[in-house]
């Protein structure tokens, strides 16, 4: 399948404009792509069908529903979007562009975060690039429509040797 172009030939706060985009997801059933557009705070949705605009959500802050440099994206089989709020040190979860929920404090403990910048789900987890602390942390992949706990009782492992900055990370993963 050959995806339309999606996006715009200027930096922007409109509709399908972005500031400083970081990543894209492709939804299970491959009709929605969605663009973290990190310099405006929000998600973007677009249809893969024809690239055109579907909605935006997000602005700029702390509460829920609200983001600070969002960056990596992943989907789960089921459909939710997990959404690397990076510099509020979380990690938010949206049905569509519902907001569902988020986990994750900042701080060096494991299960909390710092300047976290990608994530990726696999059939064995979820898996955070947890940059300020050097590291990737593993989650327990929650059931479908149960939230994912950020904390060290779904702490599946730890990645800290010799990472300097961890920025992508891939959730098919093997344990041995």
């Amino acid at each position: 399948m050959i995806c339309p172009a999606i996006g715009v030939r200027s930096t922007g706060t409109t509709n399908g404009q972005f500031n400083a985009p970081f990543d894209v997801a492709v939804s299970p059933d491959g009709g929605t792509i969605s663009v973290s557009d990190s310099g405006n705070n929000r998600i973007q949705q677009f249809s893969s069908m024809d690239g055109s605009f579907i909605t935006a959500f997000g602005t700029n802050g702390t509460d829920v529903g609200q983001f600070n440099a969002p960056e990596g994206l992943t989907y789960d089989s089921s459909g939710t979007l997990y959404i690397v709020d990076s510099t509020n040190n979380r990690i938010v979860l949206t049905e569509g562009n519902f907001i569902e929920g988020a986990t994750g404090t900042n701080g060096t403990a494991f299960g909390q975060f710092s300047s976290p910048m990608n994530i990726s789900f696999g059939e064995h987890g979820v898996y955070v690039a947890d940059t300020g602390n050097n590291r990737i942390q593993s989650f327990s992949s929650p059931a479908p429509h149960i939230p994912l706990s950020a904390d060290s009782s779904a702490l599946r492992f730890v990645v800290v040797t010799n990472l300097n900055q961890p920025s992508a990370v891939a959730g098919r993963w093997m344990m041995i």
